[in-house]
């Protein structure tokens, strides 16, 4: 979704919320009106019956309705971003992430990032990289930047989350594997060798994502990110687009 519909939609919010707060204090202005000129008529008992009416719907509208349209509302872009080593002579990394903002005109609360699963360029699952929580962006799970969950306030907060990490030629998935777990040791001639979330480059892997909230989430998507065998992925930006699905397994 593009930042310029998700303003166009918070401001469609912030108007109906707007319009519908007003509409129940003319409402009930009114009928405050109408119950004394009830009271004059001799009319109280009609003036009775819809006041508990008119009350009713008020109730529902505070405990529902207006909870529903004040509720967060994430939306995503994808970002690629370069970091560059602040030790001279050491090579510079690119974060490949996404951009989540939070359009609603509430806080979205303890939103967290999660890996479902790692696929191959023939859409064999790669087993070892289990379903795990991503970092968010300077989260690296040491003591000083651990990992956790975020609030993303309203009304256009946003904060990154971190997918993959380029170092030369290989992909670190950033994902948070708590202690004492580990992944599973793999051969060095298989595409995630060692017991680290790496991929090796070049080759094109499909990974699926999912961000969800308190209140709210971003339905699971699949991510192609990579690059092409026969290129030279060390020296140019890699593929990194959404997609509709994972190739079926061969």
């Amino acid at each position: 979704m593009t930042k310029q519909i998700c303003n166009i939609l918070r401001c469609l919010w912030t108007v109906t919320i707007s319009l519908v707060d007003i509409i129940f204090v003319v409402l009930i202005l009114t009928i405050l009106c109408w119950g004394i000129i009830q009271e004059t008529t001799g009319k109280s008992a009609l003036f009775i019956e819809i006041v508990v009416v008119i009350i009713s719907i008020i109730t529902l509208y505070l405990t529902i309705i207006r909870r529903f349209f004040l509720k967060a509302m994430l939306s995503y872009e994808i970002d690629v971003q370069e970091s560059k080593s602040p030790i001279e002579g050491s090579p510079s990394s690119i974060f490949y992430r996404l951009r989540i903002e939070n359009y609603g005109l509430t806080m979205a609360t303890h939103c967290v990032g999660r890996l479902i699963g790692v696929w191959d360029c023939n859409g064999n699952q790669i087993t070892k990289i289990d379903s795990l929580s991503l970092y968010w962006s300077r989260q690296d799970g040491k003591e000083i930047t651990p990992f956790k969950p975020i609030d993303i306030q309203g009304r256009g907060d946003f904060d990154f989350l971190d997918i993959v990490q380029q170092i030369d030629n290989k992909l670190v998935i950033r994902v948070f594997i708590p202690s004492p777990m580990t992944l599973t040791i793999m051969p060095e001639n298989s595409l995630s060798p060692g017991d680290q979330p790496d991929l090796i480059l070049p080759g094109l892997y499909y990974l699926k994502v999912g961000i969800y909230a308190g209140e709210t989430f971003i339905s699971p998507m699949i991510l192609k990110i990579g690059s092409p065998e026969e290129s030279d992925s060390t020296t140019k930006e890699l593929i990194f687009k959404k997609v509709r699905k994972i190739p079926n397994p061969r």
